[in-house]
């Protein structure tokens, strides 16, 4: 119930435009490993293994940390969540041109293809997802769209039912002088 009211309290925050956002630059190793462990006790549960990979040296971005840690936590329940027992999930960061991009995949539920579209709605739930035997609000998506808008960045995702979904996103990388 708390959980709940909180997400509620933050979706009403965004939605009034008084949900500040505090970007500092900073460096992403530290900060997904610890976003990663404070997952990895709730995997034990399901006998779930996750990996991260970090591409070496990545660069300092300029971000939010307590949001972008929320939005990831988001991402993390969720694929804990919707993968089954003894599945695997991965969370990566790396480069692009212009960009450091996150990924986390999971081997769990996969999104329905016609629910993709909407992925992203506010209180929207895939057809899937309602029918299993988790909790949700359909808020934390939204709330990690809402998240990379603020950042300049972009979300979107991979999935296949039955198969897994990877979600990413990517921060822009600060203009190099």
């Amino acid at each position: 119930m708390i959980k709940l009211v909180n997400s509620l309290l933050t979706v009403s925050r965004i939605d009034a435009n008084k949900l500040a956002v505090s970007p500092v630059n900073m460096f992403v190793d530290d900060f997904l490993i610890k976003c990663v462990g404070d997952i990895k006790p709730k995997l034990l549960d399901k006998h779930q293994t996750l990996e991260l990979l970090l591409t070496p040296n990545l660069p300092e971005v300029t971000l939010d940390q307590k949001l972008v840690e929320e939005a990831l936590a988001n991402l993390l329940s969720n694929a804990h969540k919707y993968t089954p027992e003894g599945g695997r999930l991965w969370v990566k960061a790396g480069l692009d041109q212009q960009n450091l991009v996150l990924s986390i995949t999971d081997s769990g539920i996969g999104i329905p293809a016609d629910d993709q579209h909407r992925i992203f709605d506010k209180f929207f739930r895939a057809k899937n997802a309602q029918l299993s035997q988790t909790d949700g609000n359909g808020l934390g998506l939204y709330f990690v769209k809402w998240v990379m808008d603020q950042h300049g960045g972009k979300v979107w995702f991979d999935s296949k039912e039955g198969i897994g979904t990877t979600f990413y996103l990517a921060f822009p990388l600060p203009a190099k002088n």
